[in-house]
């Protein structure tokens, strides 16, 4: 008994510094990239420092209001998560997703949210379902008000105009009609 605990101890260090190692690999790869391709170098470093806050600034907003959304769409799957989880969640699910094919990010949250809050991976989808349809509601309605508040005398956007009210139609319609979850779920 005591070397199958010491075996899982040991599994726990190591697997401390696994992040460490891929963020590690990660810079040496950039450095590697960026001292190969020294005009992509210059040209990041034409990149002011006040532009760079401000990307990072929009990038964080973004990402709380990312996170936000996932908390209040996790409540309804009595999932209650920490300001550490909800904010973190989103930049991981982001980052997994550039460095792994087929949404790894999205794989990831899914087996966090199953591990550590128990939640099912067909509620996992309804939550993700749930967070598009709420992005393609407000995209469709954002693109209502460009169209009819600053194209709405160039008849070629009235067919982009259709395609929006329709998408916004049909999430309003979802809405007005939920479907019941099976209690078992």
């Amino acid at each position: 008994m005591n070397d199958a605990q010491g075996h899982q101890e040991t599994n726990r260090r190591q697997g401390r510094y696994v992040p460490w190692i891929v963020i590690v690999l990660m810079l040496v790869v950039m450095a590697f990239l960026l001292a190969r391709e020294t005009n992509l170098a210059a040209a990041l470093l034409r990149v002011s420092v006040g532009s760079l806050a401000a990307l990072f600034l929009i990038q964080c907003l973004f990402n709380a209001v990312t996170g936000l959304m996932l908390k209040e769409l996790a409540h309804f799957f009595s999932v209650r998560l920490t300001p550490l989880e909800w904010y973190g969640l989103p930049a991981v699910t982001t980052m997994g997703n550039y460095m792994t094919p087929a949404s790894g990010g999205l794989i990831a949250r899914a087996v966090y949210l199953n591990q550590r809050h128990g939640l099912s991976y067909p509620r996992f989808l309804s939550l993700l379902s749930s967070g598009y349809l709420v992005n393609f509601l407000v995209i469709s309605s954002l693109g209502l008000i460009v169209v009819f508040g600053w194209h709405i005398e160039d008849t070629r956007v009235l067919p982009l105009a259709f395609l929006f009210l329709s998408v916004s139609s049909f999430i309003l319609f979802l809405l007005h009609r939920p479907i019941p979850l099976p209690a078992g779920e």
